[in-house]
């Protein structure tokens, strides 16, 4: 339930879908440890990682959610923010190859 719920599509506030997937998050762990058996303890860095405090980007929720919704209806915005963090990427590497390249001036 939460994570349908989590999804944006009654209008909940952002702090709420932040909330939504922290607590889907523990449950999937507890499950994992408690009933399933599939791992020893917690991963809580996991958790953590979508804590408010951290304050995940808007595409770190769309993915949680897209991971998890069978629905398509967030395959738009996954998609957009994958580009948008190739571009970012991109652009960093740029900018620390000038910064390289600044500092190790070609010999004459």
């Amino acid at each position: 339930r939460y994570i349908l719920d989590g999804t944006g599509e009654g209008g909940e506030d952002e702090y709420a879908i932040k909330d939504y997937a922290i607590i889907a998050y523990y449950l999937e762990e507890y499950v994992k440890v408690t009933f399933q058996k599939t791992q020893d303890k917690m991963d809580w860095k996991k958790i953590c990682e979508l804590q408010v405090r951290n304050n995940p980007s808007d595409h770190d929720l769309v993915k949680f959610y897209h991971e998890r919704n069978p629905c398509k209806c967030l395959e738009k915005l996954y998609k957009e923010g994958e580009k948008a963090l190739k571009e970012k990427e991109g652009k960093k590497e740029e900018e620390q190859s000038l910064v390289k390249n600044d500092n190790n001036p070609p010999n004459k």
